[in-house]
């Protein structure tokens, strides 16, 4: 009863916030901010009732059903937030119609038969973080949309070789679909990087190759990531501090990494013909994103060089010493060096 008030709640605000942007000039204004009001007010007051429900349904369940480890996601995604915005007001905004929005996933599944309460529990914080990085895309989407450069694909393919090595992309040669996939992946890396170490020039052409491929292992990267922190338990399960440290950083980098796996998504699904639009404009349009977001300036040639000795070693030292999971590793690679670049003030473009 609660789940479904609180969905009414939800259905009045936005029902009445889209009346109040089609028809201004039709409707007293006044009338259309009282409903609104009446709208909020009872959303909160049922979100405040269902969020008391579930946090008794965690009290007296045997199993951790939301564990500590969501604190740091949450942490990641409001750092980010900030970091991007700047403005507590929309962000905290943003995080109560998330907030709202996450609640649907309470709802059952078509293929659901028995409905278990405590499984749609487990699945909320990460319903929320899709939600939140859903409207958070949909309102700073210029913002979140990174430059990218020839230096962050350099990152980026030398970093797919060495997930395929860690993941054993390479060692079942009886399988043909994932002998023609290491063979794709090896050929599209080294082009990559045999092109960004020479001086040819930047194309719209080339721009547009590498940012779609640099977006396809973004994407890769961001979904491996999800993977690994969803299996890898919780901070409840462990004693050990460097074990609970790990995760406590595999949930701030998924909070971070959440928003810029779904611009990521959208950038490359928008490539498939959507029902009743114009396919023709539409992949002009995405492919004018793809060349505008990659720059044409070229990376010097000692930066490519100290960028290949920088994750080379730092990659052959964790195949060997296992210091980070292969998720971790990746993303502090890929964040560290440009930030050691400009806290050095080296000049990354010629």
């Amino acid at each position: 009863m609660l789940a479904f008030i609180m969905l009414v709640g939800a259905i009045i605000v936005g029902f009445c916030y889209f009346i109040s942007l089609s028809l201004k000039d039709e409707i007293d204004m006044k009338t259309m901010a009282f409903l609104y009001k009446i709208g909020v007010v009872l959303s909160v007051l049922a979100a405040i009732g269902f969020t008391i429900y579930i946090g008794y349904r965690v009290s007296v369940s045997e199993r951790n059903l939301l564990p500590f480890s969501v604190v740091f996601m949450s942490i990641g995604v409001i750092v980010e937030s900030f970091r991007i915005c700047k403005d507590w007001k929309k962000i905290a905004k943003n995080f109560f119609i998330s907030y709202l929005g996450s609640f649907f996933c309470f709802l059952p599944g078509k293929k659901e038969r028995v409905y278990d309460f405590e499984n749609h529990i487990m699945q909320w914080p990460y319903a929320f973080l899709l939600v939140y990085s859903l409207l958070f895309f949909i309102r700073y989407k210029e913002k979140i949309t990174a430059k990218l450069t020839e230096g962050i694909t350099l990152l980026l393919s030398i970093s797919l070789l060495y997930w395929c090595l860690d993941v054993g992309l390479f060692s079942d040669f009886d399988n043909k679909f994932l002998v023609f996939l290491a063979v794709f992946v090896v050929f599209s890396s080294l082009a990559s990087i045999f092109y960004i170490l020479t001086d040819i020039e930047l194309t719209k052409k080339h721009r547009l190759i590498l940012s779609i491929w640099s977006t396809i292992i973004i994407l890769v990267f961001s979904i491996d990531n999800i993977y690994n922190v969803y299996n890898k338990g919780d901070l409840e399960s462990s004693k050990l501090f460097s074990e609970n440290f790990i995760l406590a950083v595999q949930h701030f980098l998924l909070g971070i990494s959440s928003m810029y796996f779904v611009q990521n998504a959208a950038l490359i699904f928008r490539f498939l013909p959507s029902k009743g639009g114009n396919y023709s404009e539409d992949l002009a349009k995405i492919k004018k994103e793809h060349i505008y977001r990659y720059s044409d300036q070229q990376v010097d040639s000692y930066l490519a060089f100290l960028c290949l000795v920088y994750s080379l070693v730092l990659y052959g030292l964790n195949m060997k010493y296992h210091i980070f999971p292969r998720n971790v590793m990746i993303w502090f690679v890929i964040f560290t060096f440009p930030m050691i670049l400009r806290l050095s003030k080296v000049k990354i473009l010629k």
